[in-house]
């Protein structure tokens, strides 16, 4: 295994981005890309999308092989896991992709449960921790950290729509009797703040509040 011979700059991820603009790229160029990834988010979007149009044209047992040369194979196995409800060519079925996925994956080992993305966090900071206590389990599977959802942002709830938060929220009383601030923020993947959620909460016509501000909880009216 090499290390990774430079951290990419604003220019490089740009010119990343035209690489997967309507053209084959080589199983060197993914693997490569896969580790650029844990610099910027949107690479790694745009990685997950191209893949899940072109995997059946991959060779996987050639793409392990480039991805073993790299410092994280681990990244790409994270990537891969977006993939697996959402692929583009529904004339393959689930199970040939999760054939193809295991020969990609085989051996690959996982992470120390560090940050998935790195440079995007103050360390020590609240969203450093929230990545921690929060992470979405296709990063915990592998041994990383982060909340980043890397596929179908159009179908998140927006942080600047009330009303679908609410929808959302009372859908939720469906599995449970109550919820609290932390459970709506994990519901709302943590699209806005602590503060806006309590505000959110207080403000619902529908929610009837317990106990003060610690353990704090909210039932139907």
């Amino acid at each position: 295994m090499k290390g990774l011979l430079f951290i990419p700059d604003h220019r490089q991820l740009e010119q990343a981005y035209n690489e997967f603009l309507g053209k084959m790229l080589s199983c060197e160029q993914l693997s490569q890309y896969s580790q650029w990834s844990r610099f910027d988010p949107r690479l790694a979007e745009i990685w997950v999308k191209w893949v899940s149009e072109n995997w059946t044209q991959l060779n996987p047992l050639e793409l392990r092989k480039e991805l073993n040369e790299q410092p994280w194979p681990s990244a790409a196995a994270v990537l891969i896991e977006f993939l697996v409800p959402n692929l583009a060519d529904r004339t393959f079925s689930k199970s040939v992709f999760l054939k193809w996925k295991d020969i990609l994956l085989i051996g690959t080992r996982n992470a120390h449960f560090e940050q998935f993305f790195i440079g995007n966090r103050s360390i020590g900071g609240t969203l450093m921790l929230r990545d921690a206590q929060h992470a979405a389990p296709q990063y915990l599977k592998w041994g990383y950290l982060a909340r980043e959802n890397l596929w179908n942002k159009k179908n998140a709830i927006s942080p600047r729509n009330y009303e679908e938060r609410m929808l959302a929220c009372k859908s939720l009383f469906n599995k449970v009797d109550r919820i609290t601030t932390e459970q709506y923020l994990e519901l709302i993947q943590h699209t806005v703040s602590k503060r806006q959620a309590e505000r959110d909460l207080a403000a619902s016509p529908f929610l009837h509040p317990h106990r003060n501000t610690r353990g704090r909880f909210w039932t139907l009216k």
